[in-house]
């Protein structure tokens, strides 16, 4: 460390300190050696701790050339002490400034939210959307006197989009799509869903098309019974899962009919209300589309006949070759339809022209 040391001192002191250090079989492990710049013809070894009880021995032979560390002056302890309160002051600094921003995160959450809906008042932000329009028995059976209730079915990638597309252009028909009327909330809800209308109400089952959670275990047990002896779907039906694209038709359950007891008046009440959200009650003509239809069209059609001398519902059923609607639901269906082969797809068309017929 001292420039001003000619090499051969530098080199004494190394052998000098070798030397203090010297291995021996009762020596301390570790030996750090620390040269400074006091007297040249010495050097400090810091003994450390012995490995066994022999070490005293060497500790006292080497004594003599052991040079104890200076004790701290008082700068070094002033330094110490201002570094600490250097630390704790940042500490405080740091706890004001997260504390500010918990304060300040519920105020800026509330302006973003009023900034993206300058219409919508900030209580609603806590509440759960409007699902029903409120329309009491007799508002629900004039409109069904007045209305007349069209609903399109075709299975998956069968172009029933394309259809209600061309129909809701139509001056005299409405579809489901946001009103002015509906929590701006629900409008992404509804983009998503593809305006169907089996995922807008919660009064008949949607047969697994809504990607419930459970439905990938279902599939998942599905799979691994294939690989399971004796256990198939003719010994235990629950193994093979019947509902999701490419699969609701197969459940004889979900056949719903003019006998079902989901048809009542209370239910055609709460089904009206939770479409109404989405149609213009002004044209003559409102329009529903879902894949179910195909299997539940009995169902709909003595529903919206109760209280009514003819039902006001009429249906438009669309088909697509079997083994081309059957390669398009592969191709786009993603992991919904990875376990479903061609065949099995064909199976599940077959199945929709058995209900219809």
């Amino acid at each position: 460390q001292d420039l001003k040391t000619p090499p051969r001192a530098h080199a004494q002191h190394a052998l000098h300190a070798l030397h203090c250090a010297a291995p021996r079989f009762d020596a301390p492990r570790v030996a750090r050696i620390e040269p400074r710049g006091a007297p040249r013809h010495a050097a400090r070894c810091t003994l450390l701790a012995p490995s066994h009880a022999g070490a005293s021995t060497m500790r006292q032979r080497t004594s003599a050339n052991v040079v104890r560390a200076p004790a701290p002056l008082a700068s070094e302890e002033e330094d110490a002490e201002s570094w600490r309160a250097r630390e704790q002051e940042q500490h405080k600094k740091l706890s004001i400034i997260v504390g500010g921003i918990v304060l300040a995160a519920p105020l800026l959450a509330g302006a973003l939210c009023k900034w993206y809906y300058p219409d919508v008042q900030l209580v609603k932000t806590f509440q759960r959307p409007k699902v029903h329009r409120g329309f009491s028995a007799e508002d629900v059976r004039r409109h069904l006197q007045n209305h007349t209730f069209l609903h399109v079915g075709a299975l998956h990638r069968s172009g029933a989009n394309l259809v209600w597309e061309g129909l809701h252009r139509h001056p005299r028909i409405s579809g489901h799509s946001h009103k002015e009327h509906t929590d701006h909330r629900v409008k992404p809800h509804v983009s998503m869903y593809k305006h169907e209308g089996l995922k807008l109400q919660n009064v008949y089952p949607k047969y697994g098309l809504d990607h419930a959670r459970h439905h990938k275990f279902r599939k998942w047990i599905g799979q691994v019974a294939k690989w399971i002896p004796l256990v198939d779907e003719t010994i235990v039906p629950w193994v093979r899962l019947r509902e999701g694209v490419g699969r609701f038709a197969l459940n004889p359950d979900h056949h719903l009919d003019e006998a079902t007891p989901l048809v009542s008046e209370q239910s055609q009440i709460d089904l009206f209300n939770q479409w109404a959200l989405f149609w213009d009650l002004d044209r003559p003509v409102l329009m529903e589309n879902s894949p179910t239809n195909m299997v539940i069209s009995p169902f709909l059609h003595r529903l919206w006949g109760l209280g009514v001398e003819a039902s006001p519902a009429r249906f438009i059923f669309l088909r697509r070759h079997p083994i081309v609607a059957a390669m398009s639901t592969k191709r786009a269906g993603g992991k919904s339809v990875d376990d479903l082969s061609i065949a099995d797809l064909v199976e599940h068309w077959l199945a929709t022209e058995d209900r219809l017929a």
